[in-house]
């Protein structure tokens, strides 16, 4: 982003990498001392970045449930984080909507989904279906059954 935005010189950017700890510091000395940026970037990216496929993180996305104590923003939060690791960023935004409306109103609680689908069938906006049920959401008790859950996984701990 840095690089992009190129509110920084290369020599600033190297500079701060260069002071990296732990194991990313481990790969920065078994590069050379010409290693430029972009060098170093595809070195963490071979190591560190994500090993799952859109198609694993779209399983993912898709068996997301609203955890028991999780409130509606922590909810719609943790999936739009899932959806947004296995999309293209300039996709339809339409398309997008739609996945993310029905997803997180799958998720929802039982009793929360219910009485959130009249708001479901007719606002086509997710942000603004989000709003809805966050609006039904303090006159809603959660049950005390236990949901099952999915956890976004950290590109940083995903390992081969």
């Amino acid at each position: 982003m840095l690089l992009q935005e190129r509110s920084y010189s290369q020599e600033s950017i190297l500079l701060g990498i260069r002071r990296s700890k732990g194991e990313a510091a481990d790969i920065l000395r078994r590069l050379s001392v010409s290693a430029s940026v972009t060098d170093i970037l595809e070195k963490f990216q071979c190591t560190f970045g994500a090993i799952d496929t859109a198609e694993s993180i779209l399983r993912k996305f898709y068996a997301c449930q609203q955890e028991e104590n999780e409130t509606v923003s922590k909810y719609s939060t943790r999936i739009e984080d899932i959806f947004s690791q296995a999309v293209e960023p300039d996709a339809s935004d339409r398309r997008q909507d739609f996945l993310l409306k029905n997803v997180f109103y799958q998720g929802l609680h039982k009793g929360l989904r219910h009485a959130a689908s009249f708001k479901f069938e007719s606002i086509h906006d997710y942000d603004l279906f989000k709003v809805e049920v966050r609006k039904i959401k303090p006159d809603y008790k959660i049950p005390e059954e236990s949901n099952a859950h999915c956890s976004a996984m950290n590109q940083n701990d995903s390992k081969g």
